[in-house]
């Protein structure tokens, strides 16, 4: 999405906040526009893991505004309690709204496509000095010195991946970083230079939770009046270097390492069989994504849904699990890592009345904890059988920088 509509979407978004203080805020780039949507969210109380009862009052949501434009976010939130002691307390979150009023900033200026009771923001008070972002996060001051502790929870993890049977037994640890710093996280929305067209700027804010960054992965596209979903699966990290020369090679490394391309052939291929009971799976590619301070393996493919099928049928089949392994799940998580992850991870979706569907993967992004006002980020890494402990921390330091470069 182009610079300039990003500039003036973050603007927009500020200006939102602070006249609706109290409202649910959502805003989504899609098919070169930005949209921000204004409404109540409605939040619902779900058990520790989301089962069918769940999955039926978010149906029912979707059913209920099927002409309406709707957003939602589907995620984990492993509750921080002030310590460095995971809180044995995971809490699927789901928030949906069906907001009052919709703006859209394009190349040609910004409109307001729904108003309701809510008064319309408009773009016209805003000069062009206030839409350049200011870099308010050094990278010196998170990744300066070794994270000990994190190192010693990949060790852990690599301990117990190594004592599987399967060789396809693996653990994603999130390495959690929490910024002192207080800053407007609109801004994170813009994009570096040379940012891929299929990095999609988002934002959302509800009761409990704020996030904002630009996604690397869209994990299911489709237009109106199609039946057929463009999905991606992003899986495998790289470095990027400045020196054209260098760079080439680590193009050419990531092509042959054997570890990162298992990794997400693993991740693809789990990922393909789930969507299989929902439609048919064609025109499957594996490419590389180049960002602008790192690179991705990615798997696209085409999902042609059965007719009996719906966007909660496809949510539900791809909802991410919040962590690798199935085996042992969370309690893994629990007994590995240090610190709580708190609200991060899952899908955000949107849907329009003429039916043009987007979900994102929650990835790269910051969060922020309403209730505690803390701001942070999680960044992985997937420990496998041919994991290298300093190489998996070396990944965690590539996407923080991704994601300290745009704040």
């Amino acid at each position: 999405m182009k610079l300039e509509i990003c500039n003036k979407s973050a603007c927009l978004l500020k200006s939102v906040n602070s006249i609706f203080p109290k409202e649910s805020v959502f805003g989504i780039g899609l098919e070169g526009k930005f949209y921000i949507g204004v409404g109540s969210s409605s939040e619902l109380a779900l058990p520790r893991s989301i089962g069918s009862a769940a999955w039926c009052g978010v149906e029912d949501f979707v059913r209920k505004n099927e002409d309406r434009w709707i957003a939602g976010y589907i995620g984990y939130d492993i509750v921080f309690d002030g310590t460095k002691k995971p809180s044995n307390n995971t809490i699927p979150m789901v928030h949906l709204v069906s907001p009052d009023s919709i703006y859209e900033i394009s190349e040609s200026g910004s409109s307001c496509l729904l108003s309701g009771c809510l008064p319309l923001v408009s773009l016209s008070s805003f000069k062009s000095e206030h839409l350049e972002p200011k870099p308010l996060v050094s990278l010196a001051d998170y990744d300066a010195e070794l994270d000990n502790e994190y190192l010693t929870c990949v060790s852990l993890a690599y301990d117990w991946v190594s004592q599987g049977k399967e060789n396809t037994r693996r653990m994603t640890v999130s390495r959690r970083v929490v910024f002192n710093a207080s800053f407007d996280m609109t801004q994170s929305i813009i994009p570096l230079d040379n940012e891929p067209e299929s990095s999609t700027p988002c934002y959302w804010r509800s009761e409990r939770i704020e996030f904002s960054g630009l996604s690397p992965e869209q994990t299911f596209f489709k237009t109106q009046n199609s039946n057929v979903y463009h999905c991606q699966k992003l899986s495998g990290t790289y470095a990027r270097s400045h020196i054209p020369s260098d760079d080439n090679l680590l193009f050419q490394y990531l092509l042959q390492d054997l570890k990162i391309n298992t990794e997400h052939d693993i991740s693809a291929a789990d990922l393909i069989h789930n969507v299989e009971k929902i439609g048919i799976v064609t025109n499957v590619d594996k490419s590389i994504l180049n960002m602008p301070k790192l690179r991705h393996l990615l798997t696209s493919f085409d999902l042609s849904i059965y007719e009996n099928i719906n966007l909660i049928s496809l949510c539900k089949a791809i909802y991410p699990k919040g962590v690798q392994p199935t085996e042992g799940g969370l309690e893994k998580v629990f007994q590995f890592e240090s610190m709580s992850r708190g609200p991060y991870y899952g899908i955000f979706f949107i849907k329009t009345p003429s039916g043009a569907v987007l979900g994102l993967h929650i990835i790269r992004m910051l969060f922020r904890d309403i209730s505690l006002n803390l701001t942070y980020s999680n960044c992985g890494a997937c420990i496998t059988r041919g994991s290298s402990i300093m190489d998996e921390y070396e990944e965690t330091r590539l996407k923080l920088a991704s994601i300290v470069a745009r704040i």
